[in-house]
């Protein structure tokens, strides 16, 4: 039987079962294993994506940044972690917040992004919590939470507006 070539990056091995999977199938399964249940990581964007009715997604806060006030450093310094982070992600911080519908509902998203580094403690989450439900007065808003850890030491610093 002749060998096939087959396209680079359209099966993966899952982290889990170590069955292989077509890229395809995985992200019409919001990135969950159809053999063996396994959650891979979502990013944000996707998540929102995933959760909203489409093209409702509203973005606030944006300009919120963690500050560095305990001058923390590790083998690479606190600001140029957060760059990094900010690059690799697109993102200012690792919570996005924003209003959008889901399932003809409003909400209020809060979605924190395992991609970017968790060096923000809880201060630039708790400020970029939502207070108030910017939607019309007396209308019912749900506040949904999309929290994530990826498994790293937070470093605490009070978040700012850039």
């Amino acid at each position: 039987m002749p060998k096939v070539d087959v396209p680079q990056g359209l099966w993966l091995s899952c982290d889990a079962c170590a069955k292989m999977i077509f890229k395809k199938v995985l992200e019409e399964n919001q990135r969950v294993c159809p053999e063996c249940g396994h959650h891979y990581r979502v990013d944000a964007r996707t998540r929102i994506k995933q959760l909203c009715d489409p093209d409702t997604f509203e973005e606030f806060n944006a300009e919120l940044v963690s500050t560095n006030p305990l001058d923390w450093t590790d083998s690479k310094p606190y600001e140029a972690r957060q760059a990094d982070a900010r690059q690799k992600t697109g993102l200012t911080e690792a919570v996005l917040t924003g209003r959008a519908y889901v399932k003809g509902r409003a909400a209020i998203l809060a979605v924190m992004d395992p991609f970017f580094i968790m060096n923000i403690g809880l201060d630039a989450i708790k400020a970029s919590a939502p207070t108030e439900a910017p939607f019309r007065p007396n209308q019912r808003v749900s506040i949904r939470y999309c929290t994530v850890t990826n498994n790293a030491k937070n470093n605490a610093g009070p978040a700012r507006r850039a």
